[in-house]
């Protein structure tokens, strides 16, 4: 009896085992997406092309696609080489508003391009701060000239694609991870705490009372014993009672020799 209540406790075990598995790896996916996602925002952030306020920089743009224009009022740049050379430098900008600044874009034959002005998306992120103010359709992957003019000098202008691409449908999915890391959690701490079923032992009642409880009782006539069977015909005869003895005969009614009582006598 032993190996069958084993036999029907381990797929309990089994489904606790499968739930607990499932909550780690769902709670192992949620954090790694969260961190790809955020490893992700932040290099497409230390990937925009640096543009300084007062110089014509050459930028090659090496897909087509819309990229867009941003003001860092808050961030470092490196020297930059050229003829618009520029120091390494920190730089904040500390006004409420974003300055004026004006962007031009060239082809290498000189046409200049449509910028259409936006206002999102912005970043902040490893001590850089921007916000977009144009976006640019590139048609033709190649080298273009972008002049920038500002009123104030403690600004850059950053180009490049939206650093947010992609990273919010990681973080979703990240989102969804875990929701299923605590559902599978839940199912597992439920399943443990299930008792196994024991079967009961041979000649032991099934049925145990709980504290307080009366066990059951059973009718009447649940311990009265069956009639015996009965055969016909019967394969034995009848003990018979003992016959009464016949009266004494009354006086004159006595048999006579050699005939017939008389008959009564009447006086």
């Amino acid at each position: 009896m032993a190996q069958v209540a084993q036999g029907r406790e381990r797929p309990a075990q089994r489904a606790r085992t499968i739930t607990a598995v499932a909550a780690a790896v769902a709670l192992v996916t949620a954090v790694a997406l969260w961190l790809l996602a955020g490893k992700r925002y932040g290099d497409a952030v230390d990937d925009l092309a640096p543009a300084p306020v007062g110089c014509d920089t050459t930028l090659a743009f090496e897909g087509t696609g819309t990229y867009t224009f941003f003001v860092e009022t808050k961030g470092e740049v490196g020297a930059i080489d050229g003829d618009c050379g520029a120091d390494e430098r920190d730089y904040e900008y500390e006004g409420d508003a974003l300055p004026r600044v004006s962007i031009t874009l060239r082809d290498d034959r000189g046409d200049e391009l449509d910028l259409d002005r936006v206002s999102e998306p912005t970043y902040d992120q490893g001590g850089s701060r921007g916000a977009a103010v144009r976006t640019a359709r590139i048609e033709d992957a190649g080298d273009y000239t972008l002049v920038v003019d500002a009123n104030v000098d403690d600004i850059v202008v950053r180009v490049g694609r939206d650093p947010g691409s992609g990273v919010t449908a990681m973080r979703v999915g990240a989102g969804l991870a875990l929701l299923v890391a605590l559902a599978a959690g839940l199912l597992a701490v439920l399943a443990g705490r299930r008792r196994p079923v024991t079967p009961a032992a041979p000649g032991q009642p099934t049925w145990q009372p709980t504290p307080g409880q009366r066990p059951p009782v059973a009718p009447p006539y649940a311990q009265v014993p069956p009639n015996p069977p009965y055969t016909w015909p019967p394969t034995g005869a009848a003990p018979q009672a003992p016959r009464p003895a016949p009266p004494p005969p009354l006086a004159g009614w006595g048999p006579g020799r050699g005939g017939p009582l008389p008959p009564p006598t009447v006086r």
